[in-house]
Formats: structure tokens, C-alpha cells, sequence
């Protein structure tokens, strides 16, 4: 089967770990906003991760979309895992979540 997760938006843009990481940097307690669109029919088990922390977990009908919200007390490079269960399969995609003490200015 073919993963289901179709297209992941972070902070409203099309996700892309090649794109200048300006795009996608927040501050520290700033929320990122995460959309992960799938396809497929059924209902998935989704969850974001960044180590042994759950951030948000949703069951989402499919296609449909979770949508979520988060944000870091400390400043670093997160690496957040996206993972989908559906029909007893696991699909996973990695997102890094980039947070400065400051804000960034060109």
C-alpha cells in the first residue's frame, strides 16, 4: 500500500527540508502550525511526536487532514515524527521544528 500522507504544510507552506529554514523558524512559546493531508479511505490513528513526547494524537477520517498546533519552551532544532496507522500499517515522515531565542532578521 502506498503511504497515505499526501502533502504536510508547516506554518501554512508546503513542507520542504531543502527550503531556507527561515520559512519555517518560530521563537521560543510562538505556535508552528502543522497540516498533514491524507488520502486513502478509512479512519487513521495519527500522531506527532518529537522523541518520547506525544505532542497531539488525532483519529482522523479518510482522506482528511491533522491539523495541529505546538510550540517549544527552549530554543534548538526539533525533530518532530509524523506517524499514520491505518489498517494496521505504520507510515512515518519527519518534520524539524526550528526555534530561536530571538527573532531572526535578514
Amino acid at each position: 500500500m502506498t503511504s497515505p500522507i499526501k502533502i504536510i504544510k508547516l506554518n501554512n507552506v508546503q513542507y520542504n527540508s531543502n527550503r531556507d529554514p527561515q520559512v519555517f523558524r518560530r521563537v521560543v512559546n510562538k505556535p508552528f502550525r502543522l497540516q498533514v493531508f491524507l488520502g486513502g479511505t478509512g479512519n487513521a490513528n495519527v500522531s506527532l511526536t518529537t522523541g518520547d513526547n506525544t505532542l497531539s494524537q488525532q483519529t482522523v477520517t479518510l482522506p482528511g487532514t491533522f491539523d495541529c498546533n505546538v510550540e517549544f519552551a527552549t530554543a534548538a532544532s526539533h525533530l518532530g515524527t509524523v506517524n499514520v496507522e491505518v489498517n494496521g500499517e505504520t507510515y512515518k515522515d519527519y518534520v524539524r521544528f526550528d526555534v530561536t531565542d530571538t527573532p531572526w532578521h535578514v
